[in-house]
């Protein structure tokens, strides 16, 4: 902040998906390729909190896809017995944009007999409206072409590195995995 300089044998970008590391390169004439991919869809998820007496197991949501003409549906557990529920579509689906608005949400939950109990207000408390997500590319940044780093002691980890489409969840299992690297390094 104060424009000195900070002193390091390496430096380790965690910084994620908008890390500012590649800008400052660039603004000292090392630009970083990448590859950019467009995931194709868009995300709406709503979360929720388990009613006790509800007799789902929490972690059965993992249980919880569905997959139809144009979407799918996906379940996933949260701490303190809440989880989520995310519809995906396609980006240039108009009709299935509706999704993100309560009134399109509820009933097409209702309308699958796995993800129903899971958005049924007697089984589960809404924690949230519907939030939207969209704009997700795949990136894959090259700080090393040719065989040779563009920037020597920089390791960027995790999604400073590579970026992919959140369905997967790959994101958190490969920042630890790089991490986990850099340590035994």
């Amino acid at each position: 902040g104060d424009g000195s300089d900070l002193g390091a044998d390496l430096v380790l970008d965690a910084g994620g998906r908008r890390s500012p590391v590649p800008k400052w390169l660039a603004e000292r004439g090392v630009e970083v390729p990448s590859d950019i991919q467009d995931c194709g869809s868009i995300y709406c998820s709503r979360y929720y909190r388990l009613n006790p007496d509800a007799g789902l197991p929490l972690f059965a949501i993992l249980g919880v896809r569905e997959q139809a003409d144009r979407l799918s549906i996906l379940g996933f557990p949260g701490d303190h017995d809440t989880y989520g529920l995310a519809v995906f579509v396609g980006n240039d689906d108009e009709a299935f944009k509706a999704v993100r608005h309560t009134w399109a949400w509820d009933p097409l939950m209702a309308a699958f007999p796995r993800v129903a109990p899971w958005a049924d207000p007697a089984n589960a408390v809404p924690l949230t409206d519907v939030q939207l997500m969209g704009g997700h590319q795949n990136v894959r940044r090259h700080f090393v072409v040719d065989g040779r780093p563009l920037v020597l002691n920089l390791l960027p980890i995790g999604d400073a590195l590579c970026t992919t489409n959140p369905i997967y969840g790959w994101g958190a299992s490969m920042a630890l995995t790089y991490a986990f690297a850099a340590v035994e390094a």
